[in-house]
C-alpha cells in the first residue's frame, strides 16, 4: 500500500494532496514503489483537466502574471492548480518558495492550490515528477492545472509535452533573449504575451509585436498570437483569458484536447523506454571497464567514437 487515503486524495482533501506529492518527489526506492502504485491508482480515475504552461526568462514576471490570471479563473468557480517549479536551491537542494510568496492573495482561496517544487536541476524547467504531480491534481478535481517553469531556454520542449496550451511570457525589448534560446521556443508557443508594457508607448508595443510576428506568422484557432499586459495594473489579462476560455473550447469541441493526451502518452511512453534502455545497458558487468577501454583507443587514435561505441551497444543491447 502507498499509505495514501485515495478517498480522500479524491475528495480533493488538500493535506492529502500535498502528501501524495510529496511522496511522488521523493528519492526513496521504497517510496518510488509506492508512488507508482498510486499514479497507476490516479490513471483510473483522472479527469481532463486544462493544463496550460507559463514560460518565460527570468524576470518576466511570470508569477505575478499567473496571480493576475488567477484572479480571472476563480470568478468562474474552477478549481486551479499552480505548480511552480523552482530553481532548487544548490545548497540546500531545496525550492527557493517565491513563487507562492508572490502568489499569496490567490493561494489564499480555498479553490486554488499553489505548489512550488524545486527543479532539482531537471532540464525542461520542470521537474522529473511534474507529469505524475499534474495526474495527481487531476485525480483531486482540478479544473485548470498551470505549470510555471523556471525559463531555461531550448529544453523548455519537455513542458510542451506535458500541457495543453504554452504561453510564452516576454518582456518589452526581449529579442536578445529570444537569440539566445535560438527562437525555436516560438515554434511550440501558443501564445506570446508581451509583459510590463505600462510604462512604453503605443509606438513600442506595435513595434514589439510587429518583432514577434516577423519570427512566427502562424496562428493557432483563430486568434492573435501576441499579446500584450501589464500584470502591474491588470491590464489585459481579461482578453488573455478569454483566448485561453475559446481555445479550450475549440480543442474540446474539436477532438484535439483528446488527440492531445495521447501524443502526450506516446512522448512519455517513448521516455521512459529509452531511460530503461540506458539504465540497463548500463547495469551490465564490465560496461564501465569496456567504456575505459574505449576512451583509450580513441586517445591513442586506434580507433573511432562512432566505430567503438557502435560495437559496444550492438554487444550488450542485442
Amino acid at each position: 500500500m502507498n499509505n495514501i487515503n485515495f478517498k480522500k486524495l479524491q475528495n480533493g482533501d488538500i493535506p492529502i494532496l500535498a502528501q501524495a506529492i510529496t511522496l511522488i518527489e521523493s528519492t526513496l526506492y521504497s517510496d518510488r514503489i509506492k508512488a507508482n502504485d498510486l499514479i497507476k491508482e490516479c490513471t483510473k480515475f483522472e479527469k481532463l483537466s486544462y493544463r496550460i504552461c507559463v514560460s518565460g526568462a527570468p524576470g518576466a514576471g511570470k508569477s505575478t502574471f499567473i496571480n493576475c490570471l488567477l484572479n480571472e479563473l476563480i470568478k468562474e468557480d474552477l478549481k486551479i492548480a499552480v505548480l511552480a517549479i523552482d530553481p532548487s536551491s544548490n545548497e540546500s537542494k531545496g525550492s527557493i518558495l517565491g513563487d507562492k510568496a508572490r502568489m499569496n492573495i490567490s493561494s489564499s482561496h480555498e479553490n486554488i492550490f499553489v505548489r512550488p517544487s524545486p527543479s532539482k536541476g531537471e532540464l525542461g524547467g520542470v521537474s522529473k515528477r511534474t507529469r505524475e504531480t499534474i495526474i495527481l491534481c487531476e485525480t483531486a478535481g482540478f479544473d485548470i492545472v498551470i505549470v510555471e517553469t523556471t525559463g531555461v531556454g531550448q529544453t523548455e520542449y519537455i513542458a510542451k509535452e506535458m500541457t495543453d496550451f504554452f504561453i510564452l511570457l516576454t518582456i518589452p525589448n526581449s529579442g536578445d533573449y529570444l537569440q539566445a534560446i535560438k527562437k525555436g521556443i516560438l515554434e511550440i508557443t501558443d501564445l506570446i504575451v508581451i509583459n510590463k508594457t505600462e510604462n512604453i508607448t503605443e509606438n513600442e508595443i506595435q513595434k514589439e509585436k510587429n518583432y514577434y510576428h516577423q519570427n512566427q506568422k502562424s496562428k493557432k484557432y483563430n486568434f492573435e498570437k501576441v499579446q500584450t499586459c501589464s500584470s502591474k495594473n491588470g491590464l489585459g489579462i481579461n482578453k488573455i483569458y478569454n483566448i485561453l476560455y475559446q481555445n479550450f473550447i475549440t480543442q474540446k469541441n474539436n477532438g484535439d484536447l483528446i488527440k492531445n493526451r495521447l501524443n502526450q502518452i506516446k512522448y512519455w511512453v517513448k521516455k521512459s523506454i529509452n531511460e530503461k534502455i540506458i539504465d540497463k545497458f548500463y547495469n551490465q558487468k564490465k560496461v564501465s571497464t569496456e567504456i575505459d577501454e574505449i576512451i583509450k583507443k580513441i586517445k591513442n587514435k586506434t580507433g573511432s567514437v562512432e566505430e567503438l561505441t557502435k560495437k559496444i551497444v550492438d554487444k550488450y543491447l542485442k
